[in-house]
């Protein structure tokens, strides 16, 4: 079991390795995006998003979670329940502190940092992925204090707007 595999013989076709599923998901929505004529898919979480049970169960489907995992979210949500993302900090920030625009160009993803261990694996797929990711984090200062960090995630969601207005989408607040 220790000997490699045989090289690739000349005129045989080899499979190219798969992408991984939530490069795969991601890129689905922005083909939906691109074919629905939208200018960008809007997620935001938490109490921002209002606990949005649309853009939580979207995004734990695209970081992997499907079936089964996805039929408790079906249910009709009670006024003020949030949806569960896992156990510790880096679960709580997550379902709290993300937003995610998709548009056919691009994918902005804002995060706090306490929210890195969950979605780094994901990231680094989707960064090399050719969706046109950026990505945006609190400073470790700005993530220290709730006001500044706050005030960072507003300015990131309006630098996002914003150049989705300058590539030429349409934005309405």
């Amino acid at each position: 079991f220790d000997t490699p595999p045989p090289p690739p013989r000349a005129g045989v076709p080899t499979m190219a390795p798969r992408p991984p599923p939530s490069l795969q998901r991601l890129r689905r929505l922005k083909t939906l995006c691109a074919a629905a004529e939208c200018e960008a898919l809007l997620f935001v979480l938490g109490l921002d998003g209002r606990n949005n049970w649309g853009s939580s169960a979207t995004l734990k489907w695209l970081l992997g979670e499907c079936g089964a995992e996805l039929a408790p979210m079906t249910l009709m949500p009670t006024e003020g329940t949030s949806l569960y993302w896992g156990p510790g900090e880096a679960h709580d920030a997550l379902g709290e502190e993300t937003f995610l625009i998709v548009t056919p160009s691009a994918v902005f993803v804002y995060h706090a940092r306490e929210a890195s261990p969950v979605l780094a694996p994901h990231l680094s797929g989707w960064a090399g992925g050719g969706v046109g990711l950026i990505v945006a984090t609190p400073s470790p200062d700005e993530a220290l204090d709730v006001d500044r960090s706050e005030l960072r995630k507003v300015a990131e969601f309006k630098t996002a707007i914003r150049r989705l207005a300058h590539a030429g989408g349409r934005v309405g607040v």
